[in-house]
């Protein structure tokens, strides 16, 4: 039976998607943003899960525990295109470089929305194991803006092999 969360009933996302993460052995996020303090409600039940193949054909692919993709940045080219628009000049690559620093500050800036606390920064940490050790993917979608919000739990059950939550809802 479908469940909705919202403000209004006090439901609870994150609960809801960390019970359902604690029999999964993968998960998928395709969402519009992403923050440190999103990803640290779901980020013990992400370490928990056990990332084994579910599906042989793909074996390189599936041996992730949590795999997220982010839908709203601009692309590169985008970004070059709004500075030749705006200067009408040739780029060097040093403006070039100067594009991708301000690329990464976004991003850096977009996981740490508010003053950044001990708590966050613990979860940075977390986070930055899970990506050394290929536990998590994290992929910018650049072809067009995604803000999609669905959530996938993969796991070994017959009946519901696959449990997602869609909505209007980031990792925020």
């Amino acid at each position: 039976m479908p469940q909705i969360f919202d403000n209004i009933t006090g439901d609870n996302l994150a609960q809801a998607l960390n019970q359902t993460l604690s029999g999964a052995k993968r998960a998928d996020f395709c969402i519009g943003y992403f923050n440190l303090r999103g990803w640290n409600l779901l980020l013990d039940s992400v370490d928990k899960l056990s990332g084994s193949q579910l599906d042989e054909k793909f074996v390189d692919d599936n041996v992730y525990k949590a795999r997220v993709l982010i839908g709203m940045q601009k692309t590169p080219q985008v970004e070059l295109e709004e500075y030749y628009a705006l200067k009408n000049l040739q780029i060097d690559l040093a403006t070039a470089n100067e594009i991708r620093k301000a690329k990464a500050a976004e991003f850096r800036k977009q996981l740490t929305i508010g003053l950044p606390t001990n708590a966050d920064e613990v979860t940075l940490k977390k986070l930055s194991r899970q990506l050394r050790s290929s536990q998590v993917k994290v992929r910018l979608h650049l072809a067009f803006n995604l803000h999609a919000k669905l959530y996938l739990a993969y796991r070994k059950e017959y009946n519901t092999p696959i449990i997602g939550y869609l909505g209007s809802s980031n990792l925020t």
